[in-house]
């Protein structure tokens, strides 16, 4: 999940690729005064983010994981194959599963991503409301390198954003393996906000996370949407506030229940920032049915701003990473995601050019 701090602000995305075995599925209340006719606002101090995992409204970093668990049946869900990851420094076996078909078989998988855009009706106090309408985000968004074949990072391939990404964690930069998405942009759906639930904070809004959460889930398991592919919710410059709207809480995040997997992401800079919207896809890649106990549990790793990482989530190591990427006269902004070998301590590293990351990375994990 993407989280927002007075200090700090994350992007969560669900990341995909790694090591590559057999495919086996396939197809498969706030306290502070919220803005109104009348009210304090407060901004946060930069624009990062810092991811939180909330659990019914929990703020608890890096727990969501454990609380889910993969479907019992792995049909009618996301496209995803099986693997082993090695710890280098202990020889511990850690079983995973990620999006698409497996690199060695050197086959295309292509997945269906629905944009929904989600508008916020934020009621004042004084009866009127604001609305926040995220149709022209959506559809920004499926015209992004996030979709839209070009020149990428970190091999110059011209190919999506995420392909890019899985080529080169799983040393398949030059091959037949992709991992390709379909955006459609779908309806918008609308959630109204009572007062008190939110609030402006600095050029953003902050909406009660639960309120999101609950928004998202509910929509996301409707049946409105194929199981097949990955739902993302996108609204502009609304992120979930923990409930002091002090400018912390998160700006992304993505989930599971059943066989649906789905998230939501806070586009911001007039719909070109999607640095919380490429972390949480990443993320989703990497860990789609969201660790469990069984799935995508990694070495405790030392990251900055979230303690002992212990699920594989590959942008939170490199959120303060981003890049720029042109297309057409648009400058759109992405995050660094390491790849899977940084948690494992593999050395030398399998991935592209022998790097931890798409920036670069020279070093792998440091254990905790």
């Amino acid at each position: 999940m993407t989280n927002r701090s007075t200090s700090v602000r994350v992007l969560s995305i669900a990341a995909a690729v790694g090591a590559v075995l057999s495919v086996i599925g396939s197809g498969m209340a706030a306290a502070a005064p919220p803005e109104g006719s009348t009210g304090p606002t407060a901004g946060p101090t930069d624009a990062k983010h810092i991811k939180l995992h909330l659990i019914d409204g929990t703020q608890k970093i890096q727990s969501r994981k454990s609380a889910r668990s993969a479907p019992a049946a792995l049909t009618s869900t996301v496209a995803s194959y099986s693997t082993t990851n090695i710890d280098a420094n202990t020889g511990k076996s850690y079983p995973a599963r990620f999006v698409g078909g497996s690199p060695s078989a050197n086959a295309t998988t292509t997945i269906t991503v629905n944009l929904v855009p989600m508008n916020f009706v934020l009621q004042n106090a004084n009866g009127t409301s604001t609305t926040i309408n995220a149709s022209a985000a959506a559809t920004a968004t499926a015209g992004s390198p996030m979709f839209t074949n070009t020149a990428t990072k970190p091999a110059g391939e011209v190919t999506q954003y995420l392909d890019a990404y899985v080529r080169a964690n799983a040393g398949k930069v030059g091959s037949n393996y992709h991992l390709l998405l379909n955006p459609v942009v779908k309806a918008p759906v609308t959630v109204t906000v009572p007062y008190g639930q939110w609030s402006t904070v600095g050029s953003e809004y902050g909406v009660l996370d639960t309120t999101i959460q609950n928004a998202v889930t509910t929509n996301g398991i409707s049946g409105a949407y194929s199981a097949t592919g990955l739902t993302m919710f996108v609204a502009p410059n609304v992120y979930g506030d923990d409930g002091t709207f002090q400018g912390s809480g998160f700006g992304g995040y993505h989930d599971q229940r059943g066989n649906y997997t789905f998230g939501y992401a806070n586009i911001e800079a007039n719909n070109t920032n999607l640095q919380a919207f490429s972390h949480e896809v990443a993320e989703w890649a990497m860990d789609p049915f969201v660790g469990g106990t069984q799935y995508n549990v990694v070495p405790g790793s030392s990251v900055a701003g979230y303690g002992c990482l212990t699920n594989l989530e590959v942008g939170d190591p490199v959120y303060t990473s981003t890049y720029t990427q042109v297309v057409g006269s648009t400058t759109w902004k992405l995050e660094d995601e390491v790849y899977v070998p940084w948690f494992f301590h593999t050395s030398p590293s399998p991935s592209y050019q022998g790097k931890y990351s798409m920036l670069g990375l020279t070093s792998p994990a440091t254990s905790c």
